[in-house]
């Protein structure tokens, strides 16, 4: 527990730290922003160390950095563009075929539900620890649900 602690305090710390250093901070904000109304990006980053940033073995500025890194390698919003349109809606199969022909691989596409609706909420994608896109070791239990022609809406 006090190990967790202390990693809590760098990267808090380590944040901060990055908020003077002004690029660094707005190509994390630019890079890997919450996208839930109602929360900070301190917040989601808190929650994406604790999950995924303790297991890689990386100290947290290296983590961060390789994720910005990552979103560099594959901007996968400016990549949809000209394909998926906010505000409209999309097969599943769909999303899940753009998506996986602009990372190169197989990714799992993730909804939540915006009344009756699902809506397209996040990409999984996964890496090895050098930065080359991999197969996906096991299944992230999909939130989208029906049938690959289900409708999800991309949101604006």
């Amino acid at each position: 527990m006090t190990y967790q602690l202390h990693v809590m305090e760098t990267i808090h710390l380590y944040l901060l730290l990055a908020q003077s250093n002004l690029r660094f901070y707005d190509d994390l904000v630019n890079s890997w922003p919450n996208l839930q109304i109602g929360q900070d990006n301190y917040s989601f980053w808190r929650h994406e160390w604790r999950k995924h940033g303790v297991c890689s073995r990386m100290q947290p500025n290296k983590y961060f950095e390789f994720a910005i890194n990552l979103y560099k390698k594959i901007p996968l919003l400016e990549k949809l563009k000209p394909k998926i349109q906010p505000g409209r809606s999309y097969r599943l199969k769909h999303l899940q075929t753009v998506t996986s022909n602009i990372c190169r691989g197989n990714v799992e596409i993730n909804c939540n539900n915006r009344g009756a609706q699902q809506q397209f909420f996040e990409v999984f994608i996964c890496f090895h620890l050098r930065g080359s896109i991999s197969k996906c070791p096991r299944s992230f239990a999909p939130t989208c649900t029906g049938v690959p022609n289900a409708l999800v809406s991309f949101p604006n």
